[in-house]
């Protein structure tokens, strides 16, 4: 079961790539499965944890695989004791990127949990389930990075576990799951990022470095996804895409030859504002790219060679032929009075170019894994006062929520997602946030504004 926040519109939700990379490990492996995704069953004005436990307790099978993420977990975790008190049957294998952040404090600290996978599912998965059925003789024989209680006791695995290398990584199988409610498609090139931004989390729940998936593996995964789907739009979501212009170049020659026989089909990318030179914005355009999603993040917390104000002349180019989402973050504990106002300044800069460019201006959240996370370099739990990147405003109330965000106060080192990075000045900052990004639709504070930019 795929745990996320629900969306307002399911057209914006994309497949879980996670849950079909498993169950292609299932298939192999000759279980019978059922794939679950909680942001399709349970809609957003209902996210709670009793409606989580529903979902749970709901499901045919005694045995439940969670894949989570820092967002969910407050409500995840008290949901797993719920249906368990229901179902005293359930095993409960709690994997995804939450679990490879915080996953054995969580295991330790919450008995109700029976197993954690930290890492790729693909090399964990298996042998907890080779365990269950009685192939391995000891807990200790379970692949390192697994953690199982047997007998009130955890116990981790030590059998060497290594990460898959970019030609193990399976194309993903979407005959496997209903897709009829979906209107987002996404594709994975790699695992992993070259970089290591102290905002992101992605290489602590991947470990260090890139790995590439073979590129004639990756092009064939879309044929079948367009012929499958009948999609004509495909979001390439590696962190690092552009990192590489002969592997860009590539993928552009099979993306062309694909759009013979498809010629509506476009896609969209992350582009790092380093990579977006003449020559590969060019390429992008000419090959059928329809968007580029780019950080604009502070060289404090990304190593970017090009200021703020820089970026604005290369966003307006930008926009005559792509849809553009531009990202910033504000709340990092050196930014001044002047850095947050220049943050600001450029974001609605951004949105006075062209119906074209959307912008995303989010508090920096210390997500479980990342440096500020790590070094405790957050403070205060407030529930009026989280992220919207971590738990958007259009969502219930977290303090309607008793058994969420008491786990939340109580366990700062399991949910630090859900406090705030210090920084100076933070309530007044906040205040003029709220004041820049009120959506006029419904009054709440989202995090995000949108001039048309077509991004679904």
């Amino acid at each position: 079961m795929n745990c996320c926040l629900p969306v307002r519109d399911l057209r914006h939700l994309a497949p879980p790539q996670g849950l079909l990379a498993i169950s292609g490990i299932l298939k192999k492996m000759g279980f019978d499965y059922t794939l679950v995704n909680s942001a399709e069953a349970i809609p957003p004005d209902h996210l709670n944890t009793s409606s989580l436990a529903d979902v749970l307790g709901g499901l045919n099978s005694n045995l439940v695989g969670l894949s989570v993420w820092d967002s969910v977990l407050p409500f995840v975790i008290p949901a797993i004791r719920l249906a368990k008190q229901r179902r005293p049957d359930l095993f409960v294998i709690l994997g995804g990127p939450a679990a490879s952040t915080v996953g054995p404090k969580a295991i330790s600290e919450f008995p109700w949990i029976d197993c954690v996978v930290a890492g790729e599912g693909e090399t964990g998965l298996p042998g907890v389930l080779s365990f269950l059925s009685g192939q391995f003789r000891t807990p200790h024989d379970l692949p390192a990075g697994v953690h199982l209680r047997r007998q009130g006791n955890v116990m981790s695995g030590k059998s060497p576990r290594t990460r898959l290398k970019g030609c193990r990584i399976a194309a993903l199988d979407y005959t496997l799951f209903d897709f009829s409610k979906y209107g987002r498609f996404e594709v994975s090139t790699s695992r992993g990022c070259v970089h290591n931004c102290r905002f992101c989390s992605v290489n602590s729940a991947w470990g260090k470095g890139i790995r590439l998936r073979p590129m004639a593996s990756v092009l064939g995964e879309i044929f079948r996804l367009v012929n499958t789907i009948k999609t004509d739009l495909i979001h390439v979501i590696d962190d690092s895409f552009l990192s590489s212009p002969d592997r860009v170049k590539a993928f552009c020659k099979g993306f062309q030859e694909l759009r013979k026989d498809s010629k509506d089909l476009r896609f969209s990318c992350y582009a790092r504002i380093d990579d977006l030179t003449p020559s590969m914005v060019d390429l992008l355009a000419k090959s059928g790219c329809a968007g580029l999603f780019t950080g604009l993040e502070s060289s404090r917390l990304k190593d970017n060679s090009i200021s703020l104000r820089g970026c604005l002349g290369l966003i307006s180019e930008l926009s005559r032929d792509f849809n553009v989402m531009a990202s910033l973050i504000w709340g990092d504990p050196e930014e001044s009075k002047a850095d947050f106002e220049t943050t600001l300044a450029v974001s609605a800069k951004l949105l006075d170019f062209s119906e074209n460019v959307a912008v995303n201006l989010y508090q920096l959240a210390p997500l479980s894994g990342t440096f500020y996370a790590k070094h405790h370099r957050y403070e205060y739990y407030d529930s009026k006062n989280i992220s919207e990147f971590v738990y958007p405003g259009y969502l219930p109330p977290l303090s309607a929520d008793e058994e969420a965000e008491a786990m939340i106060r109580l366990h700062p080192e399991i949910f630090p997602a859900f406090y705030r990075v210090k920084t100076p000045f933070f309530h007044w900052k906040r205040q003029r946030v709220k004041e820049f990004l009120k959506d006029p639709w419904t009054g709440c504070h989202t995090g995000a504004i949108s001039h048309g930019a077509a991004w679904s």
